[in-house]
């Protein structure tokens, strides 16, 4: 299509220092929760929420605080990857871990040590693919909160924020197009800015209303 360039699909690194989060409502539980470790049933705390929700930012905040290691569930495969660490974070652990036994030893020495725990999913723990049953049967005894869906106000703060972490301007016209259209999920807004990203980038042109409504159309369709 002429005007048009080949754009590689780059993924943004979002920006995840604690200044960046958005504090509302909907995350409102979590904050308080990771902000009471100490108040953690055996130091262990299941953080659950919809995909892109912010799980992993206000990890990387607790983290930060607790000078904790941060490791997926498929990247802990031995003890001292852990246990130099004063907290930790396992991310993704609905996804299935590498080494049941070993998370099954750490999680009971989490409340002794002390080293907290926090666990990242977007399911609760009944629903992850686990073997081992004594593991199973603790993690759903496990402290839990919950990130909430969006609000309107937090929808337009998202889109706003995913803008930014892309460099791109939008302006309030564009915004105001967009916001009503949207679907209210965390995912939906930013993969909606990923796509006006790379319909900019491939047309070589200013984020307009009229390109927002058109890139939302054609995402319904």
């Amino acid at each position: 299509m002429p005007g048009r360039q080949l754009v590689m699909d780059l993924a943004s690194d979002p920006s995840l220092g604690r200044d960046d989060f958005l504090a509302s409502p909907a995350n409102l539980a979590a904050r308080e929760r990771l902000a009471a470790t100490d108040s953690w049933r055996r130091g262990v705390l299941v953080l659950t929420g919809p995909v892109a929700s912010g799980k992993s930012h206000l990890a990387a905040i607790w983290a930060e605080d607790h000078a904790a290691a941060v490791f997926s569930a498929r990247q802990i495969v031995r003890a001292d990857q852990v246990r130099a660490a004063p907290a930790v974070v396992v991310e993704d652990c609905d996804a299935g871990f590498a080494d049941e036994t070993l998370l099954f030893h750490l999680f009971n020495e989490a409340a002794t040590a002390p080293r907290p725990i926090l666990m990242t999913a977007r399911a609760e723990p009944g629903t992850w693919p686990l073997e081992t049953r004594d593991l199973a049967s603790r993690l759903r005894g496990a402290d839990s909160v919950t990130i909430d869906p969006p609000d309107d106000e937090l929808i337009a703060a998202l889109f706003v924020k995913h803008c930014a972490d892309r460099q791109l301007a939008i302006e309030a016209p564009a915004l105001k197009a967009a916001l009503p259209r949207v679907e209210r999920s965390y995912a939906f807004v930013r993969d909606v800015v990923a796509e006006l990203d790379r319909e900019t980038l491939s047309q070589q042109r200013p984020l307009t209303r009229g390109l927002v409504l058109r890139t939302l159309e054609g995402m319904a369709g």
